[in-house]
């Protein structure tokens, strides 16, 4: 998957430019707490479930191999913050930029 998600980062989703008709994606993963473990009391971040690391690791190392190459960008959406382990002994979760936003009102 990373692999194929690179390729359209790289081509058909590079640098927007007219002349080569290739345009930028915005990738948004909302909701993303469905894949997380329930955090327990007192715990900073949330686990991705077992299950789904591998694709999530994809998808961040996707766009993370890329940066600089596109235009495109990645929003995780989630009420929890997470912790995804790179196998390396690092954590992806480190590579992102996290922004806590306010409650949505009732409007």
């Amino acid at each position: 998957m990373k692999d194929a998600l690179q390729a359209i980062l790289v081509g058909p989703a590079a640098h927007d430019a007219p002349t080569n008709h290739k345009r930028p994606i915005l990738l948004v993963i909302d909701s993303l707490e469905r894949i997380l473990e329930t955090p327990v009391a007192g715990q900073q971040r949330a686990n991705v479930q077992h299950a789904l690391r591998d694709t999530l690791r994809s998808v961040i190392c996707a766009f993370d191999s890329v940066r600089g190459q596109t235009k495109s960008r990645l929003i995780l959406a989630s009420r929890y913050m997470l912790t995804l382990p790179d196998g390396e002994g690092g954590d992806l979760a480190d590579r992102l930029f996290e922004l806590q936003m306010p409650p949505l009102s009732e409007r």
